[in-house]
């Protein structure tokens, strides 16, 4: 155990440097590789109350406040927090209001910076008695005590056994995600620390939305019918934050070769071939290396998800196809399992085709997949998803088709069956005719279709009606 070392010390130890019996730099750093600082008021006010509590009886004889472990990976330029930084750097922002030393942390996140100048803001007016609601807390200033506050320092100077416990702690007020253990993972494989901070730059600045595409490409590689896995459902949190890390980290190649696979094209003419390709972005399922291979994948995809469904600016994407998602595809009314499997689609075929024919394209996959809001005796789980996308091989249909016309002629082939349970205007059949007659035009009350094709017929017209 000569990479690991475990010390019990005090706060105002750490801060200043003064730990005994550990030999080099104690200067406290923050990763590059972190995940930014994220604790907001809740989680302050929760500490000081805790603080509060522990230092109103605090005696010789009795124990200090235990802040919690520390897990450091010492280097020769000083003390890296692989995990607490939350905790760290709010006694830190602490630290700024009280009569004591003040110790130098320097960050470079920008949301991290952000977030610690608004927990400065908030911290200032409640010390000043501005927060009538936290007015019992104000005293923690005149009574707190760095040295009446106990950490478990774990330090090892092997970055990988640093790693691990990075990737498997999850002490604190916020819990770290399945994105913030890959992110981490990744940055780590680059050398380069420029390319480090462009990386995360990347990454921090569409945050909010990371989990929800790499959710969407760990579907899209899981649901493979050559060898079909079951991803983890929704009431299934801890075994989907398994999968991702499981998918993006753990089995990805070990190595720091940044190899890419693009569907393409040739054509000859006059003798010669001219090959051009047809999506810029990679293709979904391709091999993953660690770095910034499986960096660029994601951040790619990130950008790609947001153009699609959240920012919605891009002038090479057809108006119309804005215009469908925000009107039609908004998951309401119990859509919520379908409108995830549309977008998994159409990041799917643009994966393969680009935006080429992405709005008619649309149309018919939204025709395929919303189907089971009008066939089902019931109202859509999401086992019926994962049913329909294994039973018709949807998403391999859309990676292993070689054109656009060819894939729209193949989902005109499918027929649907009305059903006609939950057809009472309160539910959500009902209310599902009810968004395709606002856009496409004339639909009958779901009460008045049949058990048969009328449905799915008139849904086809309509269709090609709205292309012409």
């Amino acid at each position: 155990m000569d990479h690991l070392k475990v010390y019990s010390i005090t706060l105002d130890q750490l801060f200043n440097g003064t730990i005994e019996g550990l030999e080099g730099s104690q200067k406290i750093l923050i990763p590059e590789y972190q995940r930014s600082y994220v604790w907001t008021q809740k989680q302050i006010v929760q500490l000081l109350s805790d603080l509060q509590a522990s230092q109103k009886d605090c005696s010789s004889d009795k124990p200090l406040y235990y802040l919690g472990s520390i897990i450091i990976h010492q280097t020769n330029d000083g003390l890296q927090i692989i995990d607490g930084q939350q905790r760290i750097t709010t006694m830190l922002l602490l630290q700024q209001f009280l009569n004591t030393n003040i110790t130098t942390v320097h960050y470079s996140n920008p949301l991290s910076i952000h977030q610690i100048k608004s927990n400065y803001e908030f911290l200032k007016a409640l010390f000043d008695g501005d927060y009538f609601d936290y007015i019992d807390l104000v005293d923690v200033k005149e009574s707190l005590q760095f040295q009446n506050i106990n950490i478990t320092l774990v330090i090892t100077k092997s970055e990988d056994l640093a790693y691990t416990f990075f990737e498997t702690q999850n002490t604190g007020g916020v819990r770290l995600s399945g994105s913030d253990i890959i992110k981490a993972h990744h940055l780590r494989a680059v050398d380069n620390r420029k390319i480090v901070a462009y990386q995360a730059k990347r990454w921090e600045e569409n945050q909010k939305h990371v989990e929800d595409i790499i959710g969407y490409l760990g579907k899209l590689r899981y649901w493979d019918n050559r060898y079909w896995r079951q991803y983890p459902g929704y009431r299934m949190p801890a075994e989907k934050k398994n999968t991702v890390i499981n998918e993006f980290c753990i089995d990805t190649e070990k190595t720091d070769q940044d190899i890419s696979y693009h569907y393409q094209i040739s054509e000859k003419r006059n003798g010669n071939i001219y090959t051009s390709t047809l999506s810029r972005f990679k293709q979904v399922r391709q091999p993953l290396h660690d770095g910034n291979n499986t960096l660029d994948y994601i951040n790619d995809y990130l950008k790609l998800y947001t153009e699609l469904f959240i920012d919605q600016n891009n002038h090479s994407i057809q108006e119309d196809f804005y215009t469908f998602y925000k009107d039609v595809v908004h998951g309401k009314d119990g859509t919520i399992f379908l409108k995830d499997l549309f977008e998994a689609c159409v990041i799917a075929y643009v994966s393969k085709f680009g935006y080429e024919r992405l709005y008619e394209t649309s149309l018919w996959m939204y025709r395929t997949i919303f189907s089971l809001r009008i066939t089902l005796d019931r109202n859509v789980r999401e086992d019926s998803v994962f049913k329909l996308v294994k039973d018709t091989h949807l998403i391999d249909t859309i990676l292993d088709i070689y054109t656009p016309e060819d894939l729209i002629k193949r989902l005109k082939k499918d027929r649907f069956k009305f059903n006609k349970n939950y057809t009472e205007s309160s539910h959500s059949k009902s209310k599902h005719i009810e968004t395709l007659k606002s856009y496409f035009g004339y639909f009958k009350q779901a009460s008045d279709y049949q058990e048969n094709y009328d449905f799915d017929k008139q849904f086809v017209l309509l269709i090609k009606e709205k292309l012409r």
